[in-house]
Parts: C-alpha cells; sequence; structure tokens
C-alpha cells in the first residue's frame, strides 16, 4: 500500500456506534451508552480519534440523521390527553389536575392507587376530612379565578388513615386557554432503593432512615413511636440525629430536602406545620413580564427585569443553558438594594428568534444585548456572566466601548489552554467539548440527542444526571429556590417549540475558537475582572484553575471550597456585594 492512500478502517467501532445511535432513537435514556462509546473510539485516543475521523463518510452521519428524525418525530406526537404530558414530571407522588368545575381532568397512577381518585371524580371524591376538603376548593377557585396565582400548600388529614399529608397546588392553563389546578401531594409512593440512598448519602442508620420516611409523610413522634415500638425519648433522639447529619434544623427543612431529592414538583415543597391553608408565596419567584424589542436587523427578542426596575443597572449574561432567573430571596434581595437586573433572553429561547447562520454569533449576540440595554435607557452596566458568557458582553464593549464599567464571570469559563484542560473535565462536560474540538461536525446531532433525553428525563433529573460527578453542585440543587430557579428556566430551554438546541450548538463550537485567547488578553487594564469559581466545578477543575491564574495574572481569581459550577445560585449575595462596588 502507498504512503498515501487511505488505510482501511476498523470497522467495530463504528459499527457499535452506530447501533448505540439507533438505540438512542428508541430510547432516549440510552444517550449516555452513546456517550460512552463516543469517548471510548473517538476521544479517549486523539492520536487514532484524529485519523478515525478523516475515515468517516457520509454513511454515518445519514445514520444520525435518521436516528435524530424518529426523535423528532416522537417527540412531535401529543399525548392523546395533553395532561399526560403536565402530569409526567411527578414521578413518586400521588398527582392530578382540577378544573374550574372542581373536577378531576386527570390522575397519575399514583393517585388512581393511593387516592382511589381518577378523570371525572369530583373534588369531594379526595380522601380527606370534610373541613379540609372545603377550604382546598375555596384555594382551587381562587386560583382559577387569578391570572398568576402563587403556588398554594395545604397540610390536610387523610380520612382514611388519619395522617396528615402536603398538598402543594400551582395553576396551569392548557393550549385551549383552559386555566387549570395541577395538585401533587406528599402521600408518597417511596421509590424502590431511596432508603439506601438516604442512608449512603447522609450516613443514616436503617432506623432512622425508617424515621425520615415517617417524618415525610407527617407522622407526628408520637405517632412514630407508637408505629416503631419505640419510645418517644428514643424517637426524638434519632430525630435530634437525622438534623444533624442531613444538616437540617427542623422538620420544615428535612422535608424540602427529601422531596426535592424525589422529585416531588417542580417547585419544591416548602411548609410549616399549620392545619390548614399556608401561604404560598413565601420562597416562589415571582411572576414576571417578558419584554419584547425588535433587534436592529429586525428580529424579536425577549427579556425580563428582575430585582428594582428603576434600580442600578446589572447586565446579566445567562448562559447556554439559558439560566435567566434567579433564586427568589436573590431577587428580593435585589429589589431592597435598589438593584436592577437585565437578563435578555439569547436568541432561539423562549420567544426571541434565532441569529441567521450567515451572521457571526459572538457579534450578533452582543448586539442583541446593546439593543436590551438601549431599550431599558442604560448606557453603562455592570455585567454578571455565567460560565463562558462573558465573551458576549466582551464583544459588546468592543462594539461601544464604555457599555461595561467591570466584569464579574461567575463559574467563569476561559479558553483551553491544552488538551489536557478538555481531559480533566468531568465526563458529561468533556463529551461535549472534546466532540466539538475533535469532530465539529457531529455535535449537532450529539446535542439534539441530548435534548431528547432532557425531555425524556425532565428537567430535574437531566440536571441531576449532569451534576452527577459534583457533590457541591448535586447538594446546591437541593435547594428549594435554586431547583425552582432552574426548573422555571429549563422551561424556556426544553420548550416543544424551542430553537435553544441551534444556538446551543453554535455556542459550543465558537467556544472553541482560538481568537478567543486575545478575546480575553483584550479586557486587560481596561476594567476590573473578576471570575468566580467554584474548586469542584465540573468543567474547570483545580488544576486548570491554577492554570489560567498563572496564564492571566491581571483577573482577580476568587475561589469558592464546596462550590460547583452553580456557584452563582449558591453565593448571590457575594456577587451582589461585589456587583455594588461599581454601581
Amino acid at each position: 500500500m502507498s504512503s498515501d492512500s487511505v488505510p482501511e478502517r476498523d470497522p467495530q467501532p463504528y459499527d457499535d456506534l452506530i447501533g448505540r445511535v439507533y438505540d438512542v432513537a428508541l430510547n432516549p435514556e440510552r444517550y449516555i451508552e452513546l456517550r460512552d462509546t463516543w469517548e471510548k473510539h473517538f476521544i479517549s485516543d486523539r492520536t487514532r480519534s484524529a485519523a478515525n475521523m478523516q475515515l468517516i463518510n457520509p454513511d454515518i452521519f445519514s445514520h444520525f440523521e435518521r436516528a435524530i428524525d424518529v426523535l423528532d418525530k416522537l417527540d412531535s406526537i401529543k399525548p392523546q390527553n395533553p395532561t399526560q404530558e403536565l402530569l409526567a414530571q411527578f414521578e413518586n407522588v400521588s398527582a392530578f389536575i382540577l378544573t374550574g368545575q372542581q373536577k378531576v381532568m386527570a390522575a397519575n397512577t399514583a393517585a388512581r392507587q393511593n387516592l382511589g381518585i381518577d378523570s371525572g371524580c369530583s373534588i369531594k371524591a379526595l380522601p380527606i376530612f370534610e373541613e379540609d376538603r372545603a377550604e382546598l376548593s375555596r384555594q382551587v377557585a381562587r386560583m382559577i379565578r387569578s391570572g398568576a396565582a402563587p403556588v398554594s400548600i395545604f397540610r390536610v388529614r387523610s380520612n382514611v388513615s388519619n395522617r396528615y399529608m402536603i398538598v402543594q397546588m400551582r395553576r396551569a392553563q392548557l393550549e385551549s386557554g383552559e386555566p387549570i389546578v395541577i395538585a401533587a401531594t406528599s402521600d408518597l409512593r417511596w421509590p424502590d432503593g431511596f432508603k439506601t440512598l438516604l442512608k449512603e448519602a447522609f450516613d443514616l442508620s436503617t432506623a432512622e432512615a425508617e424515621v425520615v420516611r415517617l417524618l415525610i409523610e407527617c407522622c407526628s413522634v408520637k405517632e412514630i413511636a407508637q408505629t416503631r415500638g419505640r419510645s418517644v425519648d428514643t424517637v426524638r433522639a434519632q430525630v435530634k440525629a437525622i438534623f444533624s447529619k442531613t444538616e437540617t434544623t427542623s422538620q420544615v427543612e428535612l422535608v424540602r430536602l427529601v422531596l426535592s431529592m424525589m422529585d416531588m414538583a417542580a417547585i419544591t415543597l416548602a411548609t410549616d406545620a399549620k392545619p390548614a391553608a399556608l401561604d404560598g408565596g413565601d420562597g416562589t419567584l415571582e411572576a414576571l413580564p417578558y419584554n419584547a424589542i425588535t433587534a436592529d436587523d429586525g428580529r424579536r427578542l425577549e427579556y425580563l427585569v428582575l430585582g428594582d426596575p428603576k434600580g442600578k443597572p446589572i447586565l446579566f449574561v445567562t448562559s447556554e443553558y439559558g439560566c435567566f432567573r434567579w433564586p427568589a430571596s436573590a431577587e428580593r434581595e435585589a429589589r431592597r438594594r435598589g438593584i436592577k437586573i437585565i437578563s435578555p433572553m439569547r436568541a432561539g429561547y423562549g420567544n426571541s428568534d434565532l441569529v441567521s447562520q450567515r451572521d457571526d454569533l459572538c457579534e450578533r449576540v452582543a448586539r442583541d444585548l446593546l439593543c436590551v440595554l438601549d431599550a431599558e435607557g442604560e448606557q453603562s452596566v455592570t455585567v454578571v456572566s455565567l460560565v463562558d458568557d462573558h465573551m458576549y458582553a466582551t464583544m459588546a464593549e468592543k462594539l461601544r466601548p464604555g457599555t461595561m464599567n467591570a466584569l464579574i464571570a461567575t463559574a467563569g469559563g476561559l479558553p483551553f489552554l491544552s488538551e489536557e484542560q478538555v481531559d480533566r473535565m468531568d465526563k458529561w462536560f468533556r463529551f461535549v467539548q472534546a466532540t466539538a474540538r475533535l469532530t465539529p461536525n457531529m455535535l449537532p446531532y450529539i446535542i439534539k440527542m441530548g435534548y431528547h433525553l432532557a425531555r425524556r428525563l425532565g428537567p430535574h433529573r437531566f440536571f441531576q444526571t449532569i451534576y452527577s460527578d459534583s457533590a457541591a453542585d448535586m447538594k446546591t440543587l437541593q435547594e428549594p429556590e435554586v431547583l425552582e430557579a432552574m426548573l422555571t428556566c429549563s422551561e424556556v430551554l426544553l420548550a416543544q417549540k424551542s430553537k435553544a438546541v441551534d444556538t446551543f450548538v453554535r455556542q459550543t463550537v465558537l467556544e472553541q475558537q482560538p481568537w478567543l485567547l486575545d478575546h480575553v488578553r483584550w479586557l486587560k487594564g481596561r476594567m476590573p475582572v473578576h471570575f468566580l469559581l467554584g474548586l469542584e466545578d465540573p468543567a474547570m477543575p483545580v488544576e486548570s484553575i491554577a492554570e489560567h491564574q498563572l496564564a492571566f495574572e491581571w483577573i482577580d481569581f476568587r475561589l469558592y471550597p464546596e462550590t460547583g459550577q452553580l456557584l452563582l445560585f449558591k453565593h448571590w449575595r457575594d456577587v451582589l456585594d461585589l456587583a455594588e462596588d461599581y454601581l
């Protein structure tokens, strides 16, 4: 064989890959196996990978295209009953949908089994005492009438078991415009293996894990003692030990923690021990209107204003995950401090139009930011960015000098200085970034399949999968307000009509461009630049942080132990404090 001839490729990796591709088409949850196969054959050995990629023929792309076409078709098929999709997020608890006529429109399997209700039942069929049922009925009527009712939370007593259970209700709307109320209860279907998970996560004994289950079922200490055949003093000692091990201080906090781990609802319950209606306003995000403007190229842009609409301005640049909301306490604190957080919706997210493929993404998004600032009448702002999105704010500063008075990059991503920095990343981040660097033509297929996985798993389970290697991020996700903000944003990111995946792909490729190093260096001496980084960031291990500190010695690096990529959501007070120095 001549030296310039193409060597015969090994068919095994390709056959394995193609098999995984069609596995994902049949079941998006097999995506993890595709990731592992892709990394094994095409990423782990970079020399071989480069050669193999040269040998890829168009057939392999056609396999990906067919698989994604199948996924798209399945994703576009609406369930026979549209309420199925609304109830799909409740896996471990009894959940049902109520209409304005006080009828059950739909109920999930747990509700049918545990509560004995189904479609067509009256609210009177709920197995709770009459006085609780009457108050529940009145609240449903109020929420149906209201255009933006907060989440409402009740504690009611079962007339079957005589135990209390929590009912969380939130208002929603069908595509027809009909208002409904989605109710989820703490009448738990305890997942298989969950007791083991609790024991391992918090070093609980078997007895303590069982006490946790009874506490979540709203049993009193006396009832737990009777159920377990132990003294009240013994149970109290176990409860005290549980609080210590879970780092909670009350049954309220324990309920929040455990229910968030069980994916109880899109918004984790925040309860206290009152017997009737509870205020659902605390700890939940305020409903805010989207502002719509026209970009200078004629596209539609949307944005939110968090905090004080008349306050001192922060421009918040939200990352490819579209995290455009802050925790509820953070938004309230910004309002109290007189801080206005301008949060643009990225092109393709929500109802913001995509950037044309003909346009440079970085420059166009930067111009979008400037259009939003113009609409708000702001000439100079402090920028708070997530992950790599400081690049858009930097471009805006290049286009219009004086726009930024300071940059605060939270979990800030910097351009890779070596391939070793890619290798150090945790598996999910390495998978995406290595694909973008080594085989960018495959990236759209990889990302689109990932989106289908996210829709299949639901946003909470998807975030848990992505951050599974970061104990710090997993702990942060357990915070009710953090989970609420993340899930609120994911509704836009993963919406059926969302075009966010197209922007996500283009941004991931953009992040690999070598000119970004000069882009960052351009900031030197022009303004204060702060990078706030978690020492457990799955995308930026400590070795890589140290290398970036040497390369960019003029940047103020602030490092946070026991913190991952969700740094902003955990340390937002520090972010606001630092921003106030420049407002």
